[in-house]
């Protein structure tokens, strides 16, 4: 009991104290840990943990498309909001089917941007970001201004 309050305290405090990108590759952490978890219930034949494991991953999906900012990304927001709505059909026809073929391709389909986002969160790859901004490589224009808790 002491040992699972513990844990939960810990995650509480990551959640809240991670910079704005470490939350976004936490939470598709989470979102890939429930499809292969919906995996191997579909293989167990385990319809309830299947269940819960999708839904699970659909709740994030959906939070993750009602957060996207178009005006802010644009063509990238559009982008994901593709992609996740591709997703959200995908694990609700692995529920139809029962088929983890649909859940393969989710993974298949979100790895590039969860690598993207762990890349992002890496304090290296953060500082030469900044260098190629200063150094002109990149506009700074072309660089979202960081989210901040007000």
């Amino acid at each position: 009991m002491i040992y699972e309050r513990g844990i939960q305290h810990y995650k509480k405090t990551a959640a809240t104290s991670a910079s704005p990108v470490k939350i976004i590759v936490m939470i598709y952490d989470h979102l890939v840990l429930s499809l292969n978890e919906a995996c191997v219930a579909i293989k167990e034949n385990d319809v309830v943990r299947r269940n819960n494991c999708i839904n699970k991953a659909q709740s994030i999906i959906t939070e993750l498309r009602n957060n996207l900012d178009f005006d802010v990304g644009g063509d990238i927001a559009t982008n994901l909001d593709s992609m996740y709505s591709f997703m959200f059909k995908e694990n609700l026809a692995a529920l139809i089917d029962n088929d983890v073929d649909h859940i393969k391709t989710v993974l298949f389909t979100l790895e590039p941007i969860h690598k993207a986002w762990k890349e992002l969160s890496d304090p290296k790859n953060a500082n030469k970001l900044q260098q190629s901004i200063d150094s002109g490589a990149i506009p700074a224009s072309s660089v979202p201004e960081p989210v901040t808790s007000k």
